[in-house]
């Protein structure tokens, strides 16, 4: 049985448009993978592993080093599947955060997005489970945009936000992150997530809808149920979130959202 992870295309259904924009050829981008840019369709699966090599691909196509960052500032929780109106509707950032952490299993099985505490801030971070991977640099990127975009939309952009921490090396033009982020960045992080005040959790969603929120959060407690259905997959889940974090003691709970003791962070780390 093939067990490779897959991963929802989602914002990756963007990428044929980004790179025409650029001058670039998508079919070059898709060259020897198992879809051609017509099959990316935010609803389609495709391998993670072929996740990772497209945003590779498309970085030597279009000639771009911050591709997968200029692709997820396009996108925010909208672009998550079913998932997404449900956070769309959520009553504060942190209820949309907590249903966003317990379904993302289902959305990819490559990689996870985890929140917890630290001290009077909160974290919202994404790890790669097999991370020395042609196109993870990209993907790290992609996902900090995309989380700081969620951030911003389900708090009417009231959020304060620290920084931006990211695994991999300085970008030749760093500045270039700050610019499109709108926020601190530091690199070579033991992790990848967006650090914010704790008290935002709490911040009233601007599209809040309690009658549309009770009803999807009813169609997730199912989702839910069809996830159990594969112990195998959560306990893979579990154990790459588990050694993904080890070195700042990350402790994981059952549903996949997170909670940690103090933390530590070295600055020196991740040469990927």
């Amino acid at each position: 049985m093939n067990r490779a992870p897959l991963q929802r295309v989602a914002g990756l259904s963007g990428v044929p448009v980004l790179l025409r924009e650029l001058g670039a050829d998508p079919d070059e981008a898709c060259a020897g993978l198992s879809f051609r840019p017509e099959d990316l369709l935010p609803d389609a699966v495709i391998p993670f592993g072929e996740a990772l090599q497209l945003l590779a691909n498309c970085q030597r196509v279009s000639g771009q080093e911050h591709f997968g960052l200029m692709l997820g500032a396009r996108y925010d929780h909208l672009s998550l599947g079913p998932i997404g109106p449900l956070m769309q509707a959520s009553p504060t950032l942190g209820e949309a955060i907590r249903s966003y952490t317990q379904v993302q299993i289902g959305l990819s099985r490559g990689a996870t997005v985890y929140s917890y505490p630290v001290g009077e801030d909160v974290i919202l971070g994404y790890g790669i489970y097999a991370r020395h991977q042609p196109g993870t640099r990209q993907a790290y990127d992609f996902a900090m945009a995309v989380g700081l975009n969620i951030i911003r939309s389900l708090t009417g952009n009231k959020a304060n936000i620290a920084e931006v921490l990211i695994c991999h090396r300085p970008p030749n033009d760093a500045i270039l992150f700050e610019t499109i982020l709108k926020a601190k960045v530091r690199f070579n992080q033991y992790q990848s997530c967006v650090v914010f005040a704790r008290a935002d959790l709490k911040l009233a969603n601007p599209h809040a809808d309690k009658g549309r929120y009770d009803v999807l959060s009813a169609q997730l407690a199912a989702m839910m149920r069809i996830d159990a259905a594969d112990p195998a997959a959560m306990l893979l889940h579990r154990i790459n979130l588990r050694k993904e974090h080890a070195p700042i003691g990350l402790r994981c709970n059952p549903i996949g959202a997170c909670s940690c003791g103090p933390i530590r962070l070295n600055p020196t780390a991740a040469e990927n």
